[in-house]
């Protein structure tokens, strides 16, 4: 069997913007919160048309914050799904734990888990359900945390990428647009 070449995206900072008018790294909590940042859809359609499985690797600890319902995140995911296209995003993984227990209101969500990135958990079980070869693969993040998952995962060094700057490990670029044309090489 051959392996496939993926590209995983966070959600939050990468795809869809933050909102940074409720607080520094808030996300959204109901659906109408969400909305892509520009150039997403040509982004996601360089990736796909060279070949890539895209697959979200994404921290949502709303839920284990009572900042959101179960239904509420659905709602958001659904949209996420409505706004990229249907079929464009070949699998969404998500951690809703949170590992504090002074911020955390749904207790069975409470813990130190390893799907939570900085853990690979989400990008090995991706790979391993989708036969991604991991060092054929990518990853874009928005912060250290995410570069760091796709490293423990064992994503090659310079394949990995953060939008903004600051890194010490990987590339850096402006947009999820700019790392897909990197990844493309157009």
């Amino acid at each position: 069997m051959r392996l496939k070449k993926a590209v995983f995206l966070d959600r939050d900072g990468v795809i869809n913007r933050v909102l940074v008018e409720k607080g520094p790294r808030e996300t959204p909590t109901k659906p109408e919160e969400l909305e892509l940042l520009p150039g997403i859809p040509e982004a996601l359609a360089r990736l796909k048309t060279a070949g890539h499985l895209l697959v979200v690797v994404t921290n949502q600890p709303n839920i284990a914050k009572g900042k959101c319902s179960r239904e509420d995140y659905s709602a958001i995911e659904k949209r996420l799904i409505e706004l990229v296209g249907e079929g464009v995003l070949d699998a969404v993984y998500v951690c809703f734990h949170h590992p504090d227990p002074n911020q955390v209101v749904e207790m069975e969500l409470l813990g130190d888990c390893d799907c939570r990135k900085p853990k690979p958990g989400l990008i090995l079980l991706a790979a391993k359900q989708h036969d991604i070869d991991l060092q054929q693969s990518w990853l874009v993040g928005d912060s250290e945390t995410d570069i760091a998952a796709g490293l423990a995962a064992g994503i090659p060094t310079n394949q990995l990428i953060l939008i903004g700057s600051g890194s010490t490990i990987g590339v850096a670029t402006s947009s999820l647009l700019e790392a897909a044309i990197h990844i493309t090489g157009e």
